[in-house]
């Protein structure tokens, strides 16, 4: 039987990235895909706040966020 992959990354085994490195893009997962959780960032207190839960059964189909470059910018 094969082996189960996780569908989260275990944050403890994610290579080191060099800061230096320009071509690297910085993003932040609010929602992870298979999640049954919303999360949103609160800006006042700089945290990750659960703003919703989704129905039993039901998940996100997609990783959802934001570039954090970008994030302060209103367009």
């Amino acid at each position: 039987m094969a082996k189960k992959k996780a569908a989260l990354a275990d944050p403890t085994r994610l290579e080191p990235f060099d800061s230096d490195d320009k071509q690297m893009l910085r993003v932040v997962i609010e929602t992870p895909k298979g999640s049954r959780n919303k999360f949103a960032f609160n800006a006042d207190d700089h945290i990750f706040e659960l703003k919703k839960v989704l129905p039993a059964g039901m998940a996100f189909p997609y990783d959802f966020g934001f570039c954090s470059l970008y994030r302060s910018r209103r367009w």
